[in-house]
């Protein structure tokens, strides 16, 4: 049995600042699961709600679940 392996928090961190890049909050078999996208990979969720707390990063609206944000990214 493989372990899951996570980004580092000041990983993460850094490929938020690349263009297009997305924090995204994803259900999988697992459960609720955090995603930095497309060049990422998976954040734990302490990671992920410390990345949710920084003022440099906001929600977008996307069009899957009007007025609902699943993905998050860093103000330019």
């Amino acid at each position: 049995m493989s372990t899951k392996q996570y980004l580092r928090l000041n990983h993460a961190i850094d490929l938020l600042h690349q263009k297009d890049s997305r924090m995204a909050k994803m259900h999988t078999t697992s459960g609720v699961e955090w995603f930095i996208l497309p060049r990422g990979g998976a954040v734990k969720s302490d990671d992920a709600a410390k990345i949710l707390a920084r003022p440099d990063v906001c929600a977008m609206e996307d069009s899957l679940f009007p007025g609902l944000s699943q993905t998050w990214r860093m103000v330019r």
